[in-house]
């Protein structure tokens, strides 16, 4: 891309690899690129591959002019699977394979039927000899329900018409696709058992995204008999591994719980008991209770990654094995790890691992390193294998670091990341102009990256001489079980206290210049940041309960409840927030969740219980003194269903009753997640331009 072209159309242009994965002889990797945002009607992906040891080796194998994503190796290694919408781009989806031994771009073939329009969520290949491969996709429409869409005779009545995820069953050589599961349910999840005998797969009840409740099944191809394992009450996350007598998964500690760390589980073939297993600890922090982000399937083993504050690391997890593979400052956004020659004892075994990860300094990049194992395990150097960051020679960070706020002796408090713009070394920090940029979840954390957010607000921002302060507040991931847990029932209370002492915190040190403060975050930091604006740094000294006062004089006493700090916040951009959430947990598509961090749906609690406007913002603008809550700028995706937008329209009319200045912007065709190019630059745009007329 140019380099005269502006700096945000910049970031949002560049290039992002996912799906990484490395060959069966830890020789190559492949892996999809797409930009932040779209241009036109329909995201386009481009696959590439890289030689493993060769700096740079990276290239691409695809034109970019289709949506070629999500690549896996076929068991030879000379030939690769992937899903695409070749046929008509937006609108249909295959499984495509691709000769990579003198292939060029053109001769992808289809397996599965080109025309196709149902996407194919999951796929997965026989891993011994890539006869078959097994995917999952809803049916597609009959001609009837085409021409009822056709001709707008379409009422929708829940329940009825569900679009259900299927099971089928591809021969690789034929092109013969079988149903495997016939029932009525919706699957989301498989994998193939330890000796490709058969498939172990996960199902819902119905495709609704606020179903919990999951039942694994397994069915073994040569007879077709299916075999209910168990049900386990609460959702599953990342990919399912098999080993010779287990399945392994990950959940969430309190498994019920969507306000739970994750933990790695354990599924016996024989007893279908699950059981939640202990991890490898990480290297010097063996007492702590940390984070299991995510895991893949391995060659025989699994690769699970652990978090524990800002540390990341990865370990191989054989039948009876513990290898440690890497650990990093830097976030790992996708991994994948292989043993070549493991069955061969005569041969000294190749372990290849991929990762993409980068840093504050340098958009994410594909790296890769080998080893061999004889008596020992021996690695050998990091080499990066792609340069997509070309494009943005600008480092807009200074530097990064970490503090820990002090609440008192014994008193577990957040962690704070405080990013300094260009130029601005650590021993330079005193009194920066910053934006507080609140992380959404909340069961996340704020990675040490080039794009914490998932937006360039960060690079965004420091490339314009702002520090950015990231609290990690409580319900936060990387912490253990008892501090996500602080999130059930409690949004609004524990989380703002702990972004107001992040806050406290820097100003104290002097990092930070008490008078030139912006708030912002998106979903769950759209929220906080709404509360921010509202309460403005003020704290409920302690919270108030509503029940013991007469209706007329609960506001009075509520505004009385709050402290005054030494500093405000002079702007806030709330960013697909939350103002009431009785009313979401009533409009969400996810209401179980909304409902769990709000402390209870509307439906399940007394009329007199009023419980969850204590973290609703719209319910504080009626004693919010008008001086002390600063000029909003609101964003919204007008398609939204994880928070409709309807939130964003009920604070900005109470803005407008008290003639509290706000800019309200909503962006058709958005949902919670932005996805068209020109949307993206506007929002990064107007951010920019909000904070510098707030602050300079």
């Amino acid at each position: 891309m140019e380099l005269s072209a502006p700096f945000i159309h910049r970031l949002v242009d560049l290039q992002r690899p996912g799906g990484v994965r490395i060959s069966p002889t830890a020789s190559h990797v492949v892996y999809h690129t797409s930009p932040l945002g779209r241009r036109g009607e329909h995201t386009k992906s481009t696959l590439w591959i890289a030689q493993v040891g060769a700096e740079h080796s990276a290239r691409p194998l695809t034109s970019g002019l289709y949506n070629d994503r999500s690549p896996r190796w076929m068991p030879t290694g000379h030939s690769i699977v992937f899903i695409s919408d070749r046929a008509s781009p937006g609108k249909s989806c295959a499984l495509y394979c691709l000769n990579l031994e003198g292939a060029a771009d053109g001769e992808a073939y289809p397996l599965t039927p080109a025309e196709n329009e149902k996407a194919i969520d999951r796929f997965e290949i026989e891993p011994r000899t890539g006869k078959f491969i097994a995917y999952i996709s809803p049916d597609e429409d009959s001609a009837e329900k085409k021409r009822r869409n056709r001709d707008g005779d379409d009422a929708q009545v829940y329940g009825q018409d569900w679009e259900y995820n299927r099971l089928r069953l591809l021969h690789v050589s034929t092109g013969a696709v079988q149903h495997l599961y016939a029932e009525s349910r919706h699957v989301s999840q498989l994998t193939w058992t330890y000796d490709s005998s058969g498939i172990v797969f996960l199902s819902r009840e119905t495709p609704d995204p606020d179903e919990m409740r999951v039942r694994f099944s397994s069915i073994l191809l040569s007879t077709r008999q299916m075999s209910h394992l168990c049900d386990f009450p609460g959702p599953v996350y990342g990919e399912l591994c098999c080993d010779s007598s287990h399945l392994n998964f990950l959940a969430g500690k309190t498994p019920h719980s969507s306000c739970t760390s994750v933990k790695p589980y354990a599924l016996p073939y024989m007893t279908g008991q699950w059981t939640r297993l202990d991890p490898p600890k990480l290297h010097g922090h063996d007492s702590v209770d940390y984070c299991v982000e995510d895991m893949v399937k391995a060659s025989y083993g699994r690769v699970v990654k652990c978090a524990y504050n800002m540390e990341t690391q990865l370990f191989f997890l054989g039948d009876s094995s513990v290898m440690p593979l890497m650990q990093r400052r830097s976030p790992i956004s996708g991994f994948d790890f292989v043993i070549h020659n493991h069955l061969d004892s005569s041969l000294a075994s190749v372990a290849g691992v991929a990762i993409i990860e980068g840093n504050t300094k340098h958009p994410n990049e594909v790296t890769a390193f080998c080893g061999t194992r004889d008596q020992y395990m021996r690695w050998g150097p990091s080499i990066t294998l792609s340069n997509h960051g070309a494009s943005i020679p600008e480092r807009p960070f200074g530097s990064c670091f970490t503090f820990q706020t002090n609440l008192g002796p014994g008193a577990d408090g957040p962690l704070g990341v405080l990013f300094t713009p260009k130029g601005v070394t650590f021993e330079r920090v005193q009194k920066l102009p910053c934006v507080v940029l609140i992380h959404g979840g909340p069961y996340v954390r704020t990675p040490l990256s080039f794009d914490p957010n998932q937006k360039y607000w960060y690079p965004a921002l420091a490339n314009q001489g702002y520090a950015i302060l990231s609290p990690d507040y409580s319900g936060s991931s990387g912490r253990g079980e008892v501090y996500a847990a602080r999130a059930r029932g409690s949004i609004g209370t524990r989380d703002y206290d702990d972004i107001i002492a992040t806050v406290d915190e820097a100003v104290g040190k002097g990092w930070i210049d008490k008078d030139r403060l912006v708030v912002g975050g998106f979903s769950t930091g759209g929220f906080l940041s709404y509360l921010c604006a509202t309460r403005n740094g003020r704290r409920q000294q302690p919270p108030v309960d509503r029940t013991m006062f007469k209706p007329e004089d609960v506001d009075e006493a509520v505004a009385g409840s709050f402290e005054d700090r030494s500093w405000v916040f002079k702007g806030a951009v709330c960013g697909a927030g939350v103002s009431d959430w009785d009313m979401l947990t009533m409009s969400t598509e996810a209401p179980t969740f909304d409902a769990e961090l709000a402390g209870g749906a509307p439906w399940a609690m007394s009329k007199s219980d009023l419980s969850t406007r204590n973290a609703s913002p719209i319910w504080e603008m009626s004693y919010a003194r008008n001086e002390d809550v600063p000029p909003i700028l609101i964003l919204h995706g007008r398609e939204d269903r994880r928070v409709p937008w309807t939130q964003a329209l009920a604070y900005s009319r109470a803005c407008r009753a008290k003639g509290i200045p706000c800019e309200f912007v909503t962006y058709p065709r958005e949902g919670h997640t932005f996805k068209e190019r020109a949307h993206l630059i506007d929002m990064c745009e107007r951010v920019v331009r909000f904070v510098e007329s707030r602050i300079g």
